[in-house]
């Protein structure tokens, strides 16, 4: 978002002249609420997917705004309006207090509720039961956005991997399985049907969403399903779309130019790099977690991270536990084993 943006930049005369506006954004999105404190919107898709019919209260939403509410947190207080900063931090708690509703016990978010809150829509459960479906975008969000930590991002990288069709065909993925019928606007026109709506995106921002979820949570599988992606692009065959959760990819669409890709795909594997370095800037500092993935033991970015006017050039070697730090050939505190502040 615009409030990330300000994060990494540090550009204080931009972010000055652009967060009121931001805030009238959402006050303007609080009238959506109503006395619960939940957001209530009308036909809002899963994103290639055709949209959801009636009025819902989504995950998704409520995610977002938690994120930008602490991003801009974070931009006044970089601004040193310790008032204002105090006052978001508390609007992002709060509402990070109700996105809790939306988690299951096992760790994922469900779809949503609808209107009165008395019925769940996408459970996750995957078993049969009525609206069963993993809504992949929003938890694979909640990953790369930090609302997970590592450890939840493992349990649901694990839930993919124990579920066939998000991984068998490489990490073409929206939702699993169809959302039904009954759920979905009208407006349709049957087309695609029932099941196959759509449902197996390649589409990179669920894709890289998920690679960045795997990496986050050091996965053993991470570096395969990283390879699988790089495959699939080498073989342009990372367009947007692909219908039954991508199987027979080839045959779907066999005018593929054979010059190009597919845009959309451009930041699909920073999703790796970012997330490989867990890097989060904040009002003071650009925080560092690096994963530890099985088979990598070095590893550093020929290109610099891009922080402020500073350029940075990471690298990492080991495993585990962090034992040291440095910058500039200097050694830096490390305040606990996990994560480094620069």
């Amino acid at each position: 978002s615009a409030t990330d943006w300000m994060l990494w930049e540090r550009d204080r005369q931009v972010a000055e002249k652009y967060l009121p506006g931001i805030e009238k954004f959402l006050e303007a999105l609080g009238r959506t609420c109503d006395e619960t404190g939940y957001f209530l919107f009308d036909t809002q898709g899963s994103q290639i997917e055709f949209a959801h019919s009636g009025l819902r209260r989504q995950s998704g939403t409520h995610l977002y705004c938690w994120k930008v509410l602490e991003n801009i947190s974070e931009v006044y207080a970089m601004l040193g309006k310790d008032a204002d900063a105090r006052r978001c931090k508390e609007k992002a708690a709060a509402l990070n207090q109700k996105l809790e509703r939306f988690r299951v016990k096992e760790g994922w978010l469900i779809s949503g509720f609808n209107r009165d809150v008395s019925k769940i829509y996408g459970n996750g459960r995957i078993d049969g039961s009525h609206s069963d479906y993993l809504e992949v975008w929003p938890n694979t969000n909640a990953a790369v956005l930090g609302w997970m930590d590592s450890s939840q991002c493992r349990r649901l990288a694990d839930k993919f991997e124990a579920t066939a069709p998000l991984v068998e065909n490489h990490l073409t993925l929206t939702n699993y399985p169809a959302r039904p019928v009954e759920e979905l606007d009208p407006d349709h026109d049957g087309f695609p049907p029932a099941g196959t709506h759509l449902n197996g995106s390649f589409f990179w921002m669920h894709g890289g969403g998920a690679l960045g979820m795997y990496t986050r949570a050091s996965h053993p599988k991470t570096l395969e399903r990283l390879e699988e992606l790089l495959d699939d692009h080498r073989k342009h065959l990372s367009v947007d779309c692909y219908n039954d959760w991508g199987r027979n990819k080839e045959k779907q669409f066999p005018h593929l130019p054979q010059k190009s890709y597919s845009v959309t795909c451009a930041g699909a594997f920073g999703h790796f790099f970012r997330c490989f370095f867990d890097l989060m800037p904040t009002a003071y500092s650009l925080k560092v977690s690096p994963a530890s993935l099985p088979g990598i033991d070095y590893f550093k970015m020929l290109e610099p991270v891009y922080w402020g006017k500073k350029e940075l050039y990471l690298s990492m070697s080991g495993a585990g536990k962090i034992t040291a730090a440095s910058l500039d050939g200097e050694e830096i505190d490390i305040r606990d084993d996990a994560a480094v502040e620069i």
